[in-house]
């Protein structure tokens, strides 16, 4: 997860510095605009504490005993592919954030 968010700064500071340098690639622009989207949304999905995502690693380490840990690594599955289908519900507002961010780092 840290990798994504890695990425999604090194595509961001390449942004800026495209604007800072006045250099016109639309294609490069449109790449890097898309990578740092991606990269957010890959953080966000891969910390979901449901197996196999790491964030379910996380949440086993933090509670070892609780219930919750085998009702998901049960159910663990369907509940991913449900988040899956109805992505536009659940990463609408970090997509919605991101590009917020993007448009003030880029003024």
């Amino acid at each position: 997860p840290v990798s994504n968010l890695l990425q999604a700064f090194v595509c961001l500071l390449l942004l800026v510095l495209m604007k800072k340098l006045d250099v016109h690639n639309e294609a490069l622009f449109s790449l890097a605009f898309f990578m740092v989207i991606i990269n957010v949304v890959l953080f966000f999905l891969n910390m979901i504490p449901v197996p196999p995502l790491d964030g379910f690693s996380v949440f086993q380490s933090l509670m070892p005993r609780s219930p919750a840990v085998s009702f998901l690594k049960e159910y663990g599955l369907i509940i991913l592919i449900v988040i899956l289908l109805r992505g536009s519900y659940f990463f609408g507002p970090i997509i919605s954030m991101t590009q917020g961010v993007i448009s003030w780092a880029l003024n």
